[in-house]
This record gives C-alpha cells, structure tokens and sequence, in this order.
C-alpha cells in the first residue's frame, strides 16, 4: 500500500515546501483529507501524477519535459484531518490537466499554511533575482498584536510571559522574523506607554528565532493515521507519554 512520509515539525515541513518552490515546483493545489482517507489520497496522487519518484526519475522526466509532482502533508491540531499540498512543476501530465494550478507566489492564490503563513517572492538586498520565503498573513499579524495588546493591558506578568515565549516558537523564516521585529518593537512602545516608562518588561529580548537546519525526523503517514483513529495525537512523544499510550503505539505500529 502507499505510504508518505510526514516530517514531525511544521517548520521542517514549511522549509521543504518552500525548497520545492525554488527548484521549480511553482504550481500547487491544496485541501483538507480525513485522516481515514489520507492513504487513499496518497495512493491516488502516486497513480496519476507520479507523486512518489525519486530524484532521478524525476530528473529524467524533466528532461523529457515533462511535469514532475510532490505531495506533502501534515496533521490538523485538534482535529482528524490532514492539510495537503500537491507542488507540480512545468511541463506536460496529469497533474496541469486534471487540477487546478495555482502559482505558489500568486497574489491572489499564495500557497498557505492553514491561515497563518503563506509563501511570498521578495527581493533581498544582497541576493540576486527574488527570493522565495514564508511570511504571516494579515489575518496571522493582526491576532498578533491584539494578543500583545491584551497581553500587556491585563498587568498579568505571566501572561506576557507567554505572549513573548510563543513569539519566539514561531518558524523563523526571513520575512516571518522582520515581522517579530515590528511585533516587539509595538511591544516595547505598548509597554512603555502602559507602565509610563516606570519599569523594562524582561520578557521582551532581542532574541529573534531563525531557520537553521531543522530537525527532519519524521513518521509514516500510515502510523499517524493509526494512531489518530486510537484517539492519540498524531506524532508520538516519548518523553510525556505514559507505558500505556506506549503500548498502544507500537501495537499501532505492528498493525
């Protein structure tokens, strides 16, 4: 049976979609599946667009001019689903006659991380040509700054703690962290304005998160799948989770 693998961390993911868009998979579609019926995408994506060839068959396609396919994946928090991606290249097949293709980068159809980032071409001071990367949608940088808003009018310490500790978990893409700049930055101003520059919030450092090689452990579709239909959240946790959901992962795994 079909299988995919699904990398344990959505930066890695978002990393490795944005790769594909640089070597030239700049078509794309996209859409929700339930994890029940995951596999059977998977299946059908390998049989019509070649989804599951290795880089030199790939290669070997592409100079025959034809389009090549990549699929990727990744659970839903809090729900059954999976979101997926299908990246084409140019050229001919299956993938540009039967769906409907959208540039990565199109202004009106960017390739998005559910509704928090979206793939974006940037031109980048000391780079030639654009650069393709991830940025927060408006929808994502506007709860943002509400988030810290409300954050620093509670006078809740501990909540801004939390506020600030969660900006510095978001994937640190190029654009992703000239946006925590201007986040921190509102914050610093809110925070002074609030306090009327009686005390300095220790939460807000000059810390900035960015991309470097992130982890690419990752876990068969089929097993997360499993998993899910246990009621155990998809990527299995070693270090929380107790014997019992450790049985009942390796019997999913044995299945």
């Amino acid at each position: 049976m079909s299988d995919l693998k699904i990398f344990r961390y959505k930066t890695t993911c978002m990393a490795r979609i944005g790769k594909y868009a640089v070597m030239g998979y700049t078509w794309y579609t996209s859409g929700i599946v339930q994890a029940n019926k995951a596999l059977k995408l998977v299946q059908k994506f390998e049989e019509l667009y070649n989804t599951h060839l290795i880089a030199h068959q790939r290669y070997y396609r592409k100079g025959k001019g034809q389009a090549n396919a990549k699929l990727f994946m990744y659970p839903i928090p809090e729900s059954k689903n999976f979101r997926w991606w299908l990246l084409a290249t140019d050229g001919k097949g299956n993938v540009h006659e039967l769906e409907k293709l959208h540039i990565v980068y199109d202004q009106k159809h960017r390739l998005q991380w559910l509704d928090d980032y979206e793939l974006v071409r940037v031109f980048k001071e000391g780079k030639s040509g654009q650069v393709i990367t991830w940025r927060m949608t408006k929808k994502c940088r506007d709860a943002w700054y509400r988030r810290i808003q409300s954050a620093i009018r509670s006078k809740s310490d501990e909540e801004m703690k939390q506020t600030m500790w969660s900006l510095h978990r978001v994937p640190g893409f190029s654009e992703v962290r000239e946006t925590v700049k201007k986040l921190k930055t509102y914050a610093e101003k809110e925070w002074k304005r609030s306090r009327r520059g009686k005390t300095k919030c220790t939460h807000i450092t000059k810390f900035i998160p960015y991309v470097r090689n992130p982890d690419d452990k990752d876990y068969l579709l089929s097993l997360l799948v499993k998993r899910m239909n246990l009621g155990l959240p998809p990527f299995p946790r070693n270090d929380i989770e107790t014997p019992r959901i450790k049985k009942m992962t390796l019997e999913a795994e044995n299945v």
